[in-house]
């Protein structure tokens, strides 16, 4: 019947589908058909006998309108999508912490785009695993953990050749898709590249307990996260990297002042000075073996002045 169809339109996994408007046409005489009319999801009705001009005002009132609201949630998409990546970058600016950052994405892109699961994998020495989630239980959490992927496994090898975001519809009718019994309910899934350093670096998942939940447009949205999430490793890789510079700059200085006195180099302390120089090495650089060589130019050989250090030399 016409009241089955409009319920199976409103029912269907498709969401545009699920969103196209519906006119009925009932029996003028038999007011009951109107509840049944709404109660099946339809968007409007006419009633018998047909008046072909009423029938064309209701269409251009419902596209109208429909039109309408299409343009009021896409600002609203906006909108929303504007203040999460401002929330999120706010984060970004004030640590260098990565859990922090991506603890605030995988928090904030639930606003942006609905799901049940949300994870960060990184590519570590061709491995994927994952390294932040939200949502898991602890049962679930340790499933994922236990689980190895490579590089060459679908769908990260597509998206590591195309740079693109990997979206399925439908997780079960995929060959590539692992079944895991605490994560049997899952139906569809995005997958965003993670791209830093002109490469993929790792993928930020979303996963959701029905067919067809993520769009194209979703895709986009979830990229400009990914995005987020690279630079927040790159500058947590490059504040690393500067602090360890400092702290060997550190180390260097406190182990070689004392070689800047006015009186250090005289014929009469060589061997003293060779004695500091090793033990000054052996305390800033902790577990390793220092010795100090005086060059004989005219023997051409070298002499062992001083050593020191986890074994002596």
């Amino acid at each position: 019947s016409a009241f089955e169809l409009c319920s199976q339109i409103r029912g269907h996994p498709e969401r545009n589908i699920r969103r196209v408007p519906v006119i009925m046409i009932v029996d003028g005489s038999d007011s009951s058909e109107l509840d049944r009319v709404f109660d099946a999801g339809a968007t409007d009705y006419v009633r018998l006998p047909l008046h072909i001009p009423t029938l064309i005002l209701r269409e251009r009132r419902i596209i109208e309108a429909s039109f309408a609201q299409k343009v009021e949630a896409a600002e609203r998409k906006q909108r929303i999508l504007a203040e999460a990546l401002r929330d999120t970058a706010a984060v970004l600016a004030r640590t260098f912490n990565p859990h922090d950052v991506m603890g605030a994405i995988l928090e904030t892109v639930g606003r942006v785009v609905s799901h049940r699961l949300a994870n960060i994998m990184l590519i570590d020495d061709g491995q994927v695993t994952m390294r932040y989630q939200r949502g898991y239980t602890a049962e679930q959490e340790r499933a994922m953990i236990a689980l190895r992927f490579s590089v060459d496994d679908k769908p990260f090898c597509d998206t590591i050749r195309t740079g693109k975001p990997y979206v399925s519809p439908a997780v079960h009718a995929e060959g590539f898709w692992r079944d895991i019994p605490e994560l049997e309910w899952i139906e569809s899934y995005i997958s965003t590249p993670i791209r830093a350093y002109d490469q993929v670096i790792g993928f930020l998942n979303l996963y959701a307990d029905m067919q067809n939940a993520f769009t194209a447009e979703d895709a986009d949205h979830l990229q400009a996260f990914a995005d987020q999430a690279a630079i927040a490793i790159e500058n947590a890789q490059l504040y690393d990297a500067i602090s360890r510079d400092a702290a060997e700059m550190r180390s260097l200085h406190r182990a070689t002042s004392f070689l800047f006195s006015t009186n250090t180099f005289t014929s009469g302390n060589m061997l003293d000075i060779g004695a500091r120089i090793a033990q000054a090495i052996v305390r800033e650089f902790p577990r390793v073996n220092a010795a100090v060589y005086m060059i004989d130019p005219g023997a051409s050989i070298l002499t062992q002045m001083a050593s020191g250090g986890w074994i002596e030399l």
